[in-house]
């Protein structure tokens, strides 16, 4: 029986694979954000870049595109949980980008990680804070270096990631008991679902001229995963030992084993209409302290 389902899973994930192959594009992608990437010459722009495939491609995707639209951008990489970037893989990472003519800049919160696996130990997650640390590091970094002209962070959620966060918010607080509904909720302090509707929409854009762009948010982990494999792009080796600490990831094997792919377009409306999210103008509202404090 385990042989059968292993060459199931193996057939299922070949047939995808074909399928896919020319999902994901540059140039299609390119034609998805067109609009967005024109705007990107009259504004400064910060591509968070963590070595996973997903950052892999909008990185290279983000450089073709900066010759053909005529903007820069400057790249950040935050090297935490320490266990993940090794010297020898920060180096394999680095000298590839310099040949392609991108300098990641390497940040680190100066923490060891001892602080996770003590959270670990005592049932905290420490994926929580792994993100609070490199949320952080962003904020000091945006308070030191930025300029007072518009500013648009790029962060690579895929479509994966959202049908994900939808599933954990109907598990987590729609169908758990003594969960307040998202509407209920006023203050924007620890909103988890504050935090988890701004991941559907692929730009936003605060009061103070923050922007967040997300220009991987329409494909699917197949896409992207033979995207990356035809252009020969390198991607961190190195599993973080509390991988399955997010829930996920743990979904992310899930949608493997079954072949699942998704449409954005289906996922918003589901997410729009049954879920209720907070509308695009919502986070308008808000600075760029707020909005970097839940991505």
């Amino acid at each position: 029986m385990q042989i059968l389902k292993y060459h199931r899973t193996e057939a299922i994930a070949k047939k995808r694979k074909m399928n896919m192959n020319d999902r994901l594009t540059y140039s299609l992608w390119r034609d998805d954000h067109k609009t967005i990437l024109e705007s990107l010459s009259n504004q400064r722009t910060v591509m968070l870049y963590s070595g996973g495939k997903d950052c892999s491609i909008a990185l290279y995707y983000l450089l073709i595109a900066s010759r053909e639209f005529h903007f820069e951008f400057e790249t950040i990489g935050a090297t935490y949980p320490n266990h993940i970037y090794s010297d020898a893989e920060i180096e394999k990472l680095s000298n590839f980008w310099l040949t392609q003519g991108v300098n990641i800049k390497w940040i680190n919160p100066n923490d060891s990680d001892e602080i996770l696996s003590a959270a670990a130990t005592t049932g905290e997650n420490p994926c929580n804070i792994c993100r609070s640390k490199k949320r952080a590091l962003l904020n000091d970094y945006l308070k030191n270096n930025d300029s007072d002209g518009n500013t648009v962070i790029v962060v690579s959620y895929t479509l994966w990631d959202i049908v994900s966060y939808s599933i954990e918010y109907l598990l987590g607080d729609i169908f758990s008991p003594n969960k307040c509904n998202a509407q209920q909720q006023e203050t924007t302090s620890g909103n988890r679902f504050i935090q988890t509707s701004h991941r559907f929409y692929p730009f936003l854009k605060t009061k103070d001229n923050l922007s967040i762009f997300k220009p991987m948010l329409k494909y699917n982990d197949y896409e992207i995963k033979a995207a990356i494999e035809k252009e020969n792009i390198p991607s961190s080796s190195i599993q973080c030992l509390y991988n399955t600490s997010r829930t996920k990831r743990v979904l992310f094997d899930y949608y493997r084993e079954l072949g699942l792919s998704f449409d954005y377009n289906k996922v918003f409306i589901f997410f729009e209409s049954v879920l209720k999210p907070y509308d695009s103008g919502f986070y308008s509202d808000l600075n760029k302290h707020d909005l970097v404090n839940i991505l």
